[in-house]
């Protein structure tokens, strides 16, 4: 919500018990609570980012419910519309595919069948639809016996890939770069990528994890660290937020749970109360608003550090802090429309020094913060953090390497991921 323009209608039909919209303990019907959510969070703190957003409940496999959304999208015929279906349920998708059918307004379905797709549907030829329905599974043309058996039994990493940021923001909007160059969306992306290997149900090692850097992928990090603890796909005891940064009202473009009356309030303190809350299970969660280097002591016993932080002098001295004490580190960065991640395991893949010549790099002598609205700065954090987590912790084999984004789309297999992978490691 903190990177939209206009009007976003929540369409569902589900009552839910004990939910939680980030921080938000809810119970009852969903798109009334996500507008309640926002308007009790971010509605008198956003007045800037024009957002409307509309509740509606309906069933929607009723022809009813497709005449109300049709009469709602016709309202304002200037407006930009963008269709995106979230549903893991067959009988929810053939009613997105009529919705489409008679509108043809861009829609992309969320495919979980086998392993998790985005579509980017569209009409199509005959032979194009057939190749999808032999290649994919179907989508988003075919609904076949087998989707949608294989749809009813989901398992908790597909739910987990569905809100991991890979999917949502930067695949549905058109984005313009630096330069003002527009780039359009990708037709279609699945998760994991060839060159990944297979995903696991679980990381039980973890107990204790640091993450050094609360601002916009500090955010991302602590988000998916709480919904994968509660999901028990990981098990974590300990959990520590270390920045020495306030919030300032510039950050609530990209720092998304800093909204509401927490400007001028330590950064770690508020994402440790966050993320305290986000949590269903008991976890110990501390916070210290101090430099990494004023409280690195206290990290020696940490399973796992993840830096979030933007200054390459400080990715270094927490880079040699790991190496020394053998600790695991997934560090990652991002500009506006860019980003990479890479993970250090000892004795088992490269550190960042050999995987993104860490040694080399140096900050701008004028370093400007992101003061503009503009939902690639969001896209970029999501993409990048939920790239450093998945890659790091729920492959089976952790990437040996680094993988590159960029919204350009100016790669060569995926458009706008590269992995470039590695054998051998450091401190073999």
């Amino acid at each position: 919500m903190a990177v939209g323009y206009g009007r976003i209608v929540i369409i569902g039909s589900k009552e839910v018990r004990d939910f939680k919209i980030l921080f938000y303990d809810y119970s009852g019907n969903f798109p009334v609570g996500i507008e309640r959510f926002v308007d009790m969070y971010l509605g008198k703190y956003l007045m800037n980012y024009g957002i409307e957003l509309e509740p509606v409940t309906i069933n929607l496999a009723s022809n009813g419910a497709l005449n109300l959304v049709l009469k709602m999208m016709e309202d304002d015929p200037n407006e930009r519309k963008v269709i995106l279906d979230f549903s893991n349920t067959p009988a929810i998708k053939i009613y997105v595919r009529k919705l489409f059918n008679e509108t043809h307004i861009p829609t992309y379905v969320c495919s979980l069948a086998g392993d998790l797709r985005i579509y980017n549907m569209k009409p199509m030829e005959r032979e194009t639809a057939l190749l999808l329905r032999k290649e994919h599974g179907g989508f988003p043309e075919i609904y076949s016996r087998a989707v949608k058996a294989r749809m009813k039994a989901l398992s908790d990493e597909h739910l987990y890939l569905l809100a991991s940021g890979l999917v949502s923001g930067e695949i549905t909007m058109d984005i313009q770069d630096e330069e003002n160059e527009l780039h359009l969306s990708t037709y279609m992306l699945g998760y994991p990528f060839k060159e990944l290997g297979r995903l696991k149900r679980h990381f039980g090692a973890l107990k204790k994890v640091a993450i050094v850097g609360c601002g916009a992928l500090g955010t991302f990090y602590a988000i998916q660290l709480a919904l994968l603890q509660n999901m028990r796909m990981l098990r974590l005891k300990e959990v520590v937020f270390v920045d020495p940064d306030e919030i300032e009202l510039v950050n609530f473009n990209r720092q998304v749970l800093f909204w509401g009356d927490t400007i001028g309030e330590p950064k770690a303190q508020v994402m440790a109360e966050r993320f305290q809350r986000m949590v269903y299970d008991p976890v110990i969660v501390r916070h210290y608003n101090t430099t990494f280097e004023e409280i690195q002591k206290e990290l020696t016993d940490v399973d796992l550090i993840i830096e979030g932080v933007d200054r390459w002098e400080v990715r270094k001295r927490i880079t040699n802090f790991a190496i020394e004490h053998k600790i695991p580190l997934i560090t990652a960065g991002v500009e506006v429309i860019r980003g990479h991640e890479t993970v250090y395991f000892p004795n088992k893949t490269y550190c960042p020094y050999h995987s993104i010549n860490l040694a080399e790099k140096k900050d701008p002598e004028n370093p400007t913060g992101c003061l503009q609205i503009d939902p690639s700065v969001i896209f970029s954090n999501m993409t990048v953090a939920s790239l450093a987590i998945l890659n790091s912790l729920m492959l089976e084999e952790p990437l040996n390497g680094v993988m590159y984004y960029s919204l350009k789309g100016e790669y060569e297999i995926y458009d706008r991921f590269k992995v470039d992978r590695f054998s051998g490691s450091c401190g073999d």
